[in-house]
């Protein structure tokens, strides 16, 4: 009889294994889809952040983000990126348009 027990908890045992392995390769495909799409996105989101130009979300003109720019903090015209100034690393997170003036947010930070 304990014979016959222990051969029904093996049973028990096996079948567990045998449903967790044709059942959670699913949870680990979908698991796997989720996080390339998120790196893909993120990817996305990283050429969008170094881009050299931007549209405005307004009027849909270009915008650069590199070029001449005057810095709000220290008051110096630096040539390169918008988004932060050489000489006293102070950071901004939007650039006007030069059409209609409305912030364009920082790609990395907001919504474009």
């Amino acid at each position: 009889m304990k014979s016959l027990l222990r051969v029904g908890a093996a049973l028990v045992g096996l079948s567990a294994v045998a449903a967790y392995v044709a059942v959670g390769w699913v949870a680990g495909i979908v698991l796997f889809t989720f996080a390339v799409a998120a790196f893909v996105l993120s990817l996305a989101r990283l050429a969008r952040a170094y881009a050299p130009t931007m549209r405005c979300s307004s009027c849909n003109a270009t915008v650069s983000v590199y070029g001449r720019f005057r810095c709000s903090a220290c008051r110096a015209v630096t040539e390169g990126s918008a988004w932060r100034c050489p000489l006293c690393s102070a950071e901004y997170q939007f650039v006007p348009c030069p059409q209609c003036g409305v912030a364009c947010v920082r790609p990395d930070r907001g919504s474009s």
